[in-house]
């Protein structure tokens, strides 16, 4: 079975490898529920609930029918220190994604093109001109020279996988060597989640 992906310009390759079939009548079952005392079953499902109910729903802040329809997606390309940020704020989300202790990081090769294959980067680090850098809750970074400030982050995982290497020649077992990496390296979830948990705002009750 072969699934369509979509690639960011950052690198990043998604695909949907599963989703609820009809999620658009899974929404009205469970939206109706909340305004009925019988089972929704009972009553007639439009023939097509379609965007209607969609937009209604979302314009009123009531995201709880969209927690039932589910979708699967396997991610290419993503950063460990991504996953860390993702996994910290799950809601109806599933995560599989390759251990540190089988990502066999003494295998990456030392060249420029080798590192920036294996580890994700900031793309405003391949600019050119000075880029600022807005981070919630901080004050906005000014980065002046992007490029070198991406050579010194290259070479500081270059070291990192020589140290690596020489810990693995020691003898250091793979569940202990897992600590030493830093969040960069591309890893391939396989995600699944509620369509309301890739809702902004997810969190808030529906208005008085």
């Amino acid at each position: 079975m072969e699934f369509p992906v979509i690639e960011t310009p950052s690198g990043i390759r998604v695909a949907v490898v599963a989703a609820t079939p009809d999620p658009e009548r899974l929404v009205w079952l469970a939206q109706h529920q909340d305004v009925t005392d019988h089972m929704t079953i009972e009553d007639r499902v439009p023939s097509d609930p379609g965007a209607a109910i969609v937009k209604t729903l979302l314009q009123r802040g009531h995201y709880g029918p969209f927690e039932h329809p589910t979708i699967t997606f396997n991610i290419g390309g993503v950063s460990r220190s991504l996953m860390a940020q993702l996994t910290r704020h799950r809601i109806g989300i599933s995560f599989d994604v390759q251990s540190l202790r089988y990502t066999r990081l003494d295998e990456i090769g030392d060249s420029d093109e080798d590192l920036e294959a294996a580890f994700a980067f900031p793309p405003y680090l391949a600019q050119d001109e000075p880029v600022r850098v807005v981070e919630r809750r901080r004050s906005p970074w000014k980065i002046e020279n992007p490029q070198a400030v991406r050579a010194q982050l290259t070479d500081a995982y270059r070291q990192v996988l020589k140290l690596y290497r020489q810990l693995l020649e020691a003898g250091l077992p793979a569940a202990d060597r897992r600590a030493l990496p830093p969040p960069g390296p591309r890893h391939q979830p396989v995600v699944r989640g509620t369509t309301r948990a890739a809702m902004p705002h997810r969190h808030t009750s529906p208005p008085p």
